[in-house]
């Protein structure tokens, strides 16, 4: 049996809240549905906390014949303190461990330290495979709190992991090299039978920034490059993020249209997962301006670029070097961290047909088929 550990919510549950963002589920999502189209069965362990109160016991979905999804037990208590919350989160993770994951079973975890003693301490007690997914690597924060004993939290999970999927090109080689198998897996590479109708001539093109609104991603930047694009181009921003933030960079988007400078912003807020979609199919380049001066530039890769291929959209991108050491450097024009640059860079780009953008998804696609079946 193959057990996937993570922050994780489908569309099968509606009173459990998300724990970390919409791109980590998308991400699970890919990798539980290319698992099962390898032919294995799969049990997805979700530790996303109950919206209900006080104690809510462990839930199990048979989603299908290959796929069964477990929200770990929780509890909400009015005020309880989050190390009471993580105690309980952790011996949920534990008990359930023991009760049910057998040596010859493979777990493939989504890389967090928060869940890291439960999670050594049931692989040396049962002995597992263990595949850990590193979407980050913690400790590279040089502003994060309590820094050297994430360090050695994280050092000793990866350690203790058989092998691994990561997100990235230069994870495995500053931070890992071990000589351990692993894979890099971008994004999430497949999708539906998107229709390429959406292909219509249209007055404006149709610029898109999806994703979190704040300042590392890069939203108030997606504005100020509005600026320099003429009324022939239209930025759409869609995302959520702190309510303080977000009001800033609505009021910010408000003065821009008012002031009539540059091309017309419409603000989306948080979208569904299908409006979303329709929203991406309509557009026709993505903006991925991630601040390259911030540590975790490195040892992340903004999921947003494969969302946009996905949906077959033309990517324009800041010079992060986690993006310029991947694969997908020539389907990506770039630009310097400035708004000016940008819209530059958006000027040059020659709006190619949806089909082949989406093409480039489906070699990827194949290929990570290819390096997942022989981790597991």
């Amino acid at each position: 049996m193959i057990y996937y550990l993570g922050y994780y919510k489908s569309k099968h549950v509606t009173d459990f809240k998300q724990s970390g963002s919409n791109a980590a589920s998308f991400k699970m999502g890919y990798i539980i549905r290319t698992i099962k189209q390898l032919g294995e069965k799969i049990t997805v362990i979700s530790w996303c906390p109950s919206d209900k109160m006080w104690y809510v016991p462990l839930r199990e979905l048979q989603v299908d014949r290959a796929q069964k999804e477990v929200y770990l037990s929780s509890v909400r208590i009015p005020k309880m303190p989050m190390r009471v919350t993580a105690f309980f989160r952790n011996h949920a993770i534990y008990q359930y461990f023991i009760r049910n994951v057998k040596k010859e079973d493979t777990v493939i975890v989504y890389h967090a330290t928060s869940i890291s003693q439960p999670l050594l301490k049931a692989k040396r007690k049962i002995g597992f495979k263990l595949i850990l997914e590193v979407e980050e690597i913690y400790h590279a924060d040089t502003k994060i709190k309590d820094r050297d004993t994430i360090k050695i939290k994280e050092e000793t999970l990866i350690a203790a992991a058989d092998s691994y999927i990561i997100v990235n090109d230069l994870i495995y080689d500053k931070y890992i090299h071990n000589n351990k198998p692993y894979m890099v897996l971008y994004g999430v590479y497949d999708g539906e039978e998107f229709s390429v109708s959406m292909d219509l001539d249209k007055e404006k093109t149709r610029l898109l920034f999806s994703g979190s609104i704040d300042k590392v991603r890069g939203s108030e930047l997606a504005v100020d490059v509005a600026k320099y694009l003429s009324k022939e181009y239209q930025l759409h921003i869609c995302g959520a993020g702190a309510a303080a933030y977000v009001t800033e960079v609505t009021e910010k988007i408000q003065r821009h249209n008012q002031e009539g400078v540059g091309c017309e912003i419409v603000y989306h807020g948080q979208l569904s997962e299908d409006a979303l979609d329709k929203l991406a199919l309509s557009c026709d380049i993505g903006l991925n301006l991630q601040d390259i001066h911030n540590p975790f530039e490195a040892v992340s890769f903004p999921s947003k670029i494969t969302f946009y291929l996905q949906h077959g959209l033309n990517v324009v991108s800041t010079k992060m070097s986690s993006v310029l050491a991947s694969e997908i450097v020539p389907f990506i024009t770039f630009g310097e961290d400035s708004a000016e640059a940008m819209a530059q860079a958006v000027k040059t780009v020659v709006i190619k047909d949806k089909k082949e953008n989406m093409h480039v998804m489906d070699n990827l696609d194949a290929h990570a088929k290819e390096m997942l079946k022989n981790l597991l």
